[in-house]
């Protein structure tokens, strides 16, 4: 009987040091590359309640909405994940005068996120009559 007890005692200290290592909280997987993106508004008028829009996960899926919301004159938002990266152009919803206008985008066929994690678009309104989009996007900068 005791040599039972001595051989269990002989072996515990080698079978604690396995049993601890499987209670150890394993790393987690590290998420996907994630990109982030702000809006600088550059024109002399607010724009009420913008969100960007992507292309989604797949073609057939609907677009990504990026809200951004209210950006004054001369304001520049706070950096917004994009899930399935920030491209080179976008579509447009934003609130002016009361009714909600969509700029859309013929398509992304063809496109591909850019490459890098953070960028800040720069964009102004125009708000004089005009034919074709009214935000403009006049760069996409490749954030540090």
């Amino acid at each position: 009987m005791h040599r039972g007890i001595s051989l269990c005692l002989m072996l515990l200290p080698l079978l604690v040091p396995s049993c601890s290592q499987h209670r150890q909280t394993p790393f987690p997987t590290p998420l996907p590359h994630v990109q982030h993106l702000r809006v600088a508004n550059t024109g002399d008028v607010p724009i009420s309640q913008l969100v960007v829009l992507f292309p989604g996960s797949t073609a057939a899926s609907q677009a990504t909405r990026i809200v951004i919301g209210d950006i004054l004159a001369g304001g520049v938002s706070v950096y917004r994940p994009v899930p399935h990266g920030v491209y080179r152009y976008a579509a447009y919803e934003y609130v002016r005068a009361g009714r909600t206008v969509q700029q859309p985008v013929i398509d992304w066929m063809d496109e591909a996120p850019l490459t890098g994690r953070t960028f800040t678009y720069i964009i102004k309104l125009n708000t004089k009559p005009v034919t074709g989009p009214h935000i403009e996007l006049l760069d996409v900068q490749h954030d540090p």
